[in-house]
């Protein structure tokens, strides 16, 4: 998936340090690197000066709500051209998913990530193909995705991007105009993920 937007630079917002999930958005990170993409975790508050230059910012778990000036920087970030993916949890950190809903709200976005939704029934892997991938600039050259215990993201005003095998929505992203703009280049993004116990 084309996440970066044609962009070089990407920065993974980790609060909670020294747990599972941040060797998660450490391999995240190295991923990114081994493909040629300046990127880095970063622990700090979301701001102007994080996010300067910045083309994707991925935000993972948060643990708390987000701060005003936070909200804002994000939402300029956004506003005018920066790409963000907000990664929550069902299972092991349930709240992430109620600061994730805030921050999109904060950013003026209408997805959602429906808490404790999980479609699949905790069966394990399931990997989709064809319709329940949406052609779309995101998805090109997608042919097939593999993922477990996901949650429904709801998305009104946005558009899925991936579908479980019963048509749930897990993935989508919205495109979030700039304030007295016409231009829809922006984007914000939700995913839902859950690990087994």
């Amino acid at each position: 998936m084309n996440l970066l937007g044609g962009g070089s630079v990407a920065r993974i917002h980790d609060d909670q340090g020294n747990t599972i999930f941040s060797s998660i958005f450490q391999g995240l990170s190295d991923y990114y690197t081994s493909q040629g993409v300046d990127s880095a975790v970063f622990r700090n508050d979301v701001d102007t000066q994080t996010l300067d230059g910045v083309d994707l910012l991925v935000v993972g778990l948060p643990s708390f709500f987000f701060t005003a000036d936070e909200s804002a920087a994000m939402r300029e970030f956004v506003q005018s051209g920066g790409n963000i993916i907000f990664l929550g949890e069902v299972n092991n950190a349930l709240m992430s998913n109620w600061y994730i809903n805030s921050a999109l709200s904060q950013v003026g976005s209408t997805l959602r990530i429906v808490n404790q939704s999980d479609f699949d029934g905790g069966g394990g892997f399931t990997t989709i193909t064809g319709p329940q991938i949406t052609d779309d600039p995101f998805t090109r050259g997608v042919d097939s995705f593999s993922y477990a215990f996901s949650s429904q993201v709801t998305a009104p005003d946005g558009t899925g991007l991936f579908y479980g095998e019963d048509g749930e929505l897990f993935l989508a992203y919205q495109t979030i105009p700039a304030p007295a703009s016409a231009a829809m280049i922006p984007f914000a993004f939700a995913v839902c993920t859950r690990r087994r116990r």
